[in-house]
């Protein structure tokens, strides 16, 4: 498989332009402290918006007002904080329907205008040569209410489609992630599987759909994009090759090829040649199960990965968790002694801000954090009353994990004594909040390369894409490799 550098993004929120509940430059950046690109997504125009009901949406119109008259507000958020190699913006903005779906229209160039259709069709028409993205989301509400009509949908228009946000997932009308909203479940005429059913060369993608002006919320939907460098041509390119996947919230490495094609390919597959099908995953929690799902029918399935065995594990991933706390701003760092830090994933998630600064990339993390006053295990799996950071360390029995407070230590323990149970400290008192180390994962029950042949072609085309789901809930669902034999 071709070496390619993973970013993780988040292009799918809303602010106080349209039905969100932070003003733009507070959302901005939040994403900028924690994603390598984002995207204003705001309700722009709503075609069809009298077919909704008087109760609907109460004070929306036809074009929603505030996304109007702020444009050239959100232009210039989009323009200054886009910095190549550390934080890449897009121009973007909803086109929402009953008839046909939510779309969002994304832009290359930050001087692009809204551009206002009474249909679908007119919406591709005005965006005719310019250089655009047009993405459904939350595809499998039911048709003519805002699931996508699939038969209108031009995949040569957008590359993308989202399968998973808070909405649910779009893939299917069964399995995890069913759709939970007043706008109703999720039916198989929108879904992801009966775009590919008809044809369309779409890849796959997640997304938050926020509104509370986090972007990249934990557990609600991300995009993973393989470019050969964080820029927005890169990353655009990569958009258009179908070089995606989607996540819920763990930022899990993933490598799919076929044939030594990458996610996203359309390949020419002559005669009966064998298909070589090649995974690779590194993941952030036990892995549970990997499918391969050939023409929406699973064809092979992996499972048992956290039964591998353990032999004098080098590499480790440790989740540390802060909270517990009726409210409370914390700062702190975590130190790796007699190991290395190789890498961090996070469960950031409102409410406040989030920062993360790396003050040695190899041994410490510098965070400062806020924890909601909401009560912990309140049934909400989002968990707003903890955080958490996971940590990919390289490391022995002896290493150890240091949590600082200032000069303080709060805690600290080796990952031997970790493996044997998970520990927490309360280094403030009694119900004044709790540091908690997880028990470490060795990088048997992780890290995986898998591979399956294929040698039974089906028809003129074929498609393939792979999904898996942890231990802890969190999944993945990579783009399709489409084979042809014309």
């Amino acid at each position: 498989m071709r070496s390619m550098n993973t970013y993780f993004g988040d292009i799918h929120t809303h602010t106080l332009l349209s039905d969100g509940r932070q003003e733009p430059v507070e959302t901005i950046m939040k994403a900028k402290s924690h994603l390598d690109f984002y995207a204003f997504s705001d309700h722009a125009q709503l075609p069809d918006t009298g077919t909704w009901g008087p109760d609907v949406f109460h004070g929306w119109r036809s074009i929603v007002e505030p996304m109007n008259r702020r444009w050239p507000e959100l232009q210039k958020l989009i323009k200054d904080n886009h910095e190549p190699g550390r934080f890449v913006t897009y121009l973007g903005y909803e086109w929402s329907s009953m008839q046909w779906g939510d779309h969002n229209v994304y832009y290359l160039k930050d001087d692009e205008p809204i551009r206002y259709a009474r249909s679908l069709g007119e919406l591709y028409s005005l965006l005719e040569g310019v250089e655009t993205m047009i993405i459904p989301h939350h595809t499998a509400y039911p048709p003519l209410q805002r699931g996508c009509d699939w038969n209108s949908f031009d995949s040569a228009r957008g590359p993308c489609t989202e399968v998973v946000s808070f909405h649910g997932c779009s893939e299917s009308d069964g399995g995890p992630y069913a759709f939970g909203t007043n706008m109703g479940p999720r039916c198989s005429a929108g879904t992801a599987q009966r775009a590919l059913e008809l044809g369309k060369v779409v890849g796959f993608i997640g997304g938050t759909d926020d509104h509370t002006g986090y972007p990249g919320f934990y557990g609600r939907g991300l995009c993973a994009v393989q470019a050969e460098e964080l820029t927005r041509q890169a990353l655009w390119d990569a958009f258009w090759k179908r070089r995606t996947y989607a996540i819920t919230g763990d930022r899990i490495g993933l490598k799919f090829a076929l044939n030594d094609q990458p996610m996203g390919s359309v390949i020419s597959v002559q005669g009966q040649k064998p298909r070589q099908l090649r995974i690779g995953i590194d993941a952030w929690d036990h892995l549970r199960t990997v499918e391969i799902i050939k023409n929406n029918q699973t064809v092979k399935s992996w499972s048992r990965f956290d039964q591998s065995e353990v032999k004098s594990a080098s590499r480790y991933k440790v989740g540390v968790e802060w909270g517990y706390h009726a409210g409370k701003m914390w700062d702190f760092s975590i130190e790796i002694q007699d190991g290395s830090l190789l890498g961090h994933n996070f469960h950031f998630q409102p409410p406040g801000f989030d920062q993360l600064k790396i003050v040695d990339a190899k041994r410490r993390l510098d965070i400062s954090s806020e924890t909601s006053s909401k009560q912990v295990g309140s049934g909400d799996q989002s968990r707003p009353g903890v955080k958490q950071i996971d940590l990919d360390v390289n490391g022995r029995a002896e290493t150890k994990l240091a949590i600082l407070t200032g000069e303080r230590l709060a805690m600290v323990c080796t990952l031997g004594e970790l493996a044997a149970g998970s520990k927490a400290s309360l280094p403030f008192g009694p119900y004044q909040g709790a540091f908690h180390l997880l028990r470490p994962i060795p990088e048997a029950q992780f890290l995986t390369q898998l591979e399956w042949e294929d040698s039974e072609p089906q028809g003129d085309r074929d498609y393939y894409y792979v999904r898996g789901f942890q231990k802890n809930g969190q999944a993945f669902w990579s783009s399709p490799i489409w084979t042809t034999s014309r």
